[in-house]
């Protein structure tokens, strides 16, 4: 069975750096484990990254880069949705998860595709997350540019700490 990987929006900088940092400083108080804060447009592919891409490419270059806003945090019981911000693009964000679920029909879909930035994974006391959104909230709706998708090994059943962006696309013909 091949690896399995994923499709990430990936922030640009500085917001990637800004939000990498408040990650790294939450997980280091709390235990949990840091990662790349990214949007999933579509998670466990079973397919290698070179397949993903071949597939991938042709349609990336008919897309145009999108601007993603992230709104509030919440909380849920998932773990890979156990705190996180809401994100916010209309209609495009979700006609891009469609393509990408038709392309790849053998990932793993999830019931309601809920655009998000994870901000932690697995239980994190109401106090942490109080603290944590106290320090990602005046930067609340943070708004940043898409250009490009991102080919990363991960799943569901890949430890984060082995997780890896192998490739990017970007977005349009003259890329």
């Amino acid at each position: 069975m091949p690896q399995k990987h994923s499709l990430w929006l990936v922030p640009p900088q500085p917001q990637r750096d800004r939000l990498e940092d408040a990650i790294a400083t939450f997980c280091q108080t709390t235990g949990l484990p840091a990662f790349t804060p990214h949007v999933t447009l579509l998670g466990d592919i079973p397919a290698s990254a070179d397949d993903i891409s071949a597939a991938l490419t042709p349609l990336t270059r008919t897309w145009k880069p999108l601007s993603l806003s992230l709104t509030e945090t919440r909380t849920g019981a998932d773990f890979f949705m156990s705190f996180y911000a809401c994100v916010t693009a209309g209609p495009v964000l979700e006609t891009l998860h469609q393509a990408c679920c038709r392309l790849f029909p053998d990932a793993a879909v999830p019931r309601q595709f809920t655009p998000h930035i994870s901000l932690a994974y697995g239980p994190a006391t109401d106090a942490d997350k109080a603290r944590f959104t106290a320090t990602v909230a005046p930067d609340l709706p943070l708004t940043f540019p898409v250009d490009r998708v991102f080919i990363v090994r991960s799943s569901n059943e890949t430890p984060i700490a082995d997780w890896a962006c192998l490739q990017s696309l970007p977005f349009g013909e003259a890329c």
